[in-house]
């Protein structure tokens, strides 16, 4: 039997029966939305933007290479900001594992910071007597001071109280998990076809969520300009412990050239001596710049190395054309770089007699970067074919370190020439008189220490006008304001849905109790069930007899003129017998078989009404009949069937 398709109307019936449950799944997933909008906890957003940095500058060597190719330099800053290294700046810049019970609040600490490992607990503050306070974590006691004193503690976290009396507990919480919990509450987006993004940061009260989105943007600038100077305070730090020791070595040298002054007597020399001091300070301290210059290059070597060393790919592929044949055996590369160097140790030798503004130093200077000029091209010819033949960046990277290592070499040969030269003036010394060479050279000694202590604070001034300078191109266009309103819990939106989702579930549900319904509640149901037509539907009668009589034009009469009629459709030919029955006691078995005999006789029929319910037979208190011999007695044929009728 094929199952009929069922249309729209069967639909809209099934939503009809079931409306009052679809109502009241409604009303409770309305209400608890309701309920939930102004219960939950409201979190506010701070929102401050910035222009991100794209300079990515960590030595000079990257000064032409500008960002890496495919790589968006303006996500790469994204995923900065949303690192650990930004989140873990924000939690110490802010204090945010930190908690505060028993009295006490953020406004009582003028300022109170943390580190990542500072050991969770909670410290107990209090007041050992007017003015002096005491903290303590688990009972044992860590520190005792002042009200105006600056509190560093060696479990991480230090502070300075704003005013006295004060005495409760700080509450330190796990930095990590803090750390982590802070990056999942911020949201960061790019400004479409811009360098600008949007900060978004979510927090319990609007104060706190301002100051987190304003201490993201601040931790990113602090991070970005400490990135874009390290070269030069690597710089500056070496040359500040040069001047250190230089600084012991020139007191060193001037008291032991005091002493023999004052031992022997002799104070002067001639001016042919003071002349070949002078010479060999100024020889000394020329190779100290040159040492310090070398120290400078390596170290920018090593970062770029350190710096390549975090991009598998980008490393992967310089060592692929570092390493190709066309550059490390190319004659004009090599003899290029020799000329460098011959260039250079020329440089340094004229440098001795002459300044930067000499027609002779000058013209050195031209050819030094003519030859520079040159091994760019002879890189890029070498690397026109291969993987790197469209890669402009990696061209750049090879020469950039070819001429750096050309530099290195040049600076090594400085230092081999000036030791030379310095060598050579020492002879000259040695041929003064031996009480003279002796004061000689601790002339020399003290003077050249001078020379080079003079010059390497020089370089300390030019290393910190270069950190100085170094500043970055991020910047806060609008700081963070504390937000008017929440952005959660957001009432009508989850009024909407939460009827949205009671229609769904009580829609779903009013079509899951259908299929799972099996009882028949239309006269469709019953004839797809049974696989036959309905002849009639009879009503129920609530009030008077359910028997109809010969006059009778009610429904109820009209019901069994339409079953009458329908039963002689159905093609049966009389004589025949009718059977009426049910599933269960008192459906209306014996009415519905006494009306339809009724009607059947008014229209002309001859009709016999049997009564078969052996069990409760109804029919003949209905007719008012003595009960006597029957239906059992006939088919047991104790009787004729004439004597039974009535």
């Amino acid at each position: 039997m094929n199952e009929k398709e069922p249309t729209l109307t069967d639909y809209l019936d099934v939503l009809y029966r079931y409306r009052f449950f679809i109502g009241i799944v409604v009303l409770i997933t309305t209400l608890s939305a309701l309920i939930f909008s102004f219960t939950a906890p409201k979190i506010y957003e701070g929102e401050v933007t910035l222009r991100v940095a794209l300079r990515k500058v960590p030595t000079p060597l990257f000064t032409e290479l500008g960002p890496v190719p495919q790589i968006d330099p303006v996500a790469s800053e994204i995923q900065i900001i949303k690192s650990r290294t930004i989140a873990g700046m924000v939690v110490s810049r802010e204090g945010l594992n930190l908690r505060f019970n028993n009295g006490l609040s953020r406004s009582d600490f003028d300022t109170i910071w943390v580190k990542s490992d500072v050991r969770p607990g909670v410290y107990l503050l209090t007041s050992a007597s007017p003015g002096y306070y005491l903290l303590s974590l688990e009972k044992d006691t860590i520190t005792s001071f002042y009200p105006s004193d600056t509190v560093i503690l060696p479990q991480g976290f230090g502070f300075v109280l704003s005013k006295g009396g004060l005495s409760g507990q700080i509450e330190i919480g796990d930095f990590y998990r803090t750390t982590e919990r802070v990056r999942s509450e911020i949201k960061v987006s790019r400004i479409r076809d811009t360098d600008i993004i949007s900060l978004k940061a979510k927090a319990k009260s609007p104060t706190l969520a301002a100051r987190i989105a304003n201490a993201y943007a601040n931790s990113y600038l602090d991070y970005t300009l400490n990135y874009m100077r390290r070269e030069a305070r690597t710089s500056k730090e070496f040359i500040e412990k040069q001047i250190e020791k230089m600084g012991k070595d020139l007191n060193e040298a001037e008291a032991r050239l005091k002493a023999y002054k004052e031992s022997t007597g002799i104070f002067i020399l001639d001016e042919a001596a003071n002349q070949l001091i002078a010479e060999i300070a100024k020889l000394e301290a020329s190779r100290a710049e040159a040492v310090v210059s070398k120290k400078e290059a390596e170290a920018r070597l090593a970062n770029l190395k350190a710096e390549l060393e975090e991009k598998d790919r980008t490393f992967g592929r310089y060592r692929l054309a570092a390493s190709s044949p066309g550059l490390s055996n190319n004659p004009l590369i090599q003899a290029l770089k020799d000329r460098l160097i011959d260039l250079e140790v020329k440089k340094a030798s004229l440098l001795r007699d002459y300044t930067e503004e000499h027609p002779d130093v000058k013209r050195i200077n031209d050819e030094i970067g003519r030859t520079k000029n040159e091994i760019s091209s002879a890189v890029e010819k070498a690397l026109s074919v291969g993987p790197s033949a469209t890669d402009p960046v990696y061209q750049s990277l090879v020469s950039q370190l070819i001429q750096t290592e050309a530099a290195l070499n040049a600076y090594e040969a400085k230092i081999k020439a000036f030791d030379r030269e310095i060598a050579r003036q020492n002879k000259k010394l040695a041929k003064l008189p031996e009480t003279e060479v002796r004061l000689a050279q601790l002339k020399r000694n003290a003077k050249a220490n001078e020379e080079i202590y003079t010059m390497l604070l020089n370089k300390r001034e030019e290393a910190r006008l270069a950190e100085a300078s170094e500043i970055g191109d991020a910047q806060i266009i609008d700081p963070a304001q504390p937000p008017r309103s929440p952005v959660s819990p957001k009432k009508k939106l989850n009024t909407i849905l939460g009827f949205i989702l009671g229609l769904v579930i009580g829609v779903g549900g009013a079509f899951l109790l259908e299929y799972i319904d099996t009882s028949v509640r239309r006269k469709e149901d019953l004839e797809e069930l049974l696989g036959h037509p309905i002849l009639a539907m009879i009503p129920e009668m609530v009030e008077g007899s359910p028997i109809i009589d010969d006059s009778s034009h009610s429904s109820l009469a009209e019901a069994y003129q339409i079953l009458v009629t329908n039963i002689s459709y159905t093609g049966i030919k009389k004589p025949c017998a009718i059977l009426v029955t049910s599933p269960v006691p008192q459906d209306g078995k014996s009415t519905v078989a006494v009306n339809l005999a009724k009607t059947l006789a008014k229209l002309g029929d001859n009709v016999l009404l049997l009564d078969a319910d052996l069990r409760r037979p109804l029919l003949r208190r209905l007719f008012g009949i003595e009960k006597k011999q029957g239906l059992t007695e006939l088919l047991l044929q104790r009787v004729k069937r004439k004597s039974v009728v009535r």
